[in-house]
């Protein structure tokens, strides 16, 4: 079985998480729903959000591939238990 690269995975993920918060915050600010406390809130949170990506990437350049999967399958199979009985 061919098993996928942790970084390529976490990577196009997060491009795609990227995108769907720019047009998310596009559209709140459209809409006027966001006002300048609320962007210096999420400005102040960005050093968090930084040290937590380079832990998550210490954490998972320690596992190996075949574990990153099994981590991902439990993930996707408890998330689909919880919307079912939620």
């Amino acid at each position: 079985m061919l098993l996928p690269a942790k970084a390529a995975f976490i990577g196009t993920e997060a491009f795609g998480t990227v995108f769907m918060h720019i047009a998310k915050l596009a559209t709140y600010q459209n809409l006027g729903t966001i006002n300048g406390e609320i962007w210096l809130t999420g400005l102040a949170f960005s050093p968090v959000m930084f040290f937590g990506t380079a832990l998550g990437k210490r954490f998972m350049d320690r596992i190996p591939s075949h574990t990153f999967v099994l981590m991902l399958d439990l993930l996707v199979v408890g998330f689909g238990f919880r919307f079912l009985f939620e």
